[in-house]
């Protein structure tokens, strides 16, 4: 991504936030198709971050304590 425009850069970055919103812990809050199809495209502006995604989820586990993720 060091060569990106920073065209590219904020389609990458509003790629990322949508996949965040899709990776939430209650399939319920994750936004339907249509409306992830209407942030891909840029109809939605200002997409915020999502909390409670399944990345981010105190209940999931990853790995064992005292692992480095890199």
């Amino acid at each position: 991504m060091e060569d990106a425009t920073e065209e590219e850069k904020k389609i990458d970055m509003n790629m990322i936030i949508v996949a965040l919103w899709c990776t939430r812990i209650e399939p319920s809050d994750c936004p339907s198709m249509k409306k992830v199809v209407e942030m891909l495209e840029g109809e939605i502006k200002r997409l915020k971050m999502p909390t409670n995604t399944f990345l981010t989820s105190s209940k999931i586990l990853v790995g064992n304590v005292g692992d480095k993720l890199d």
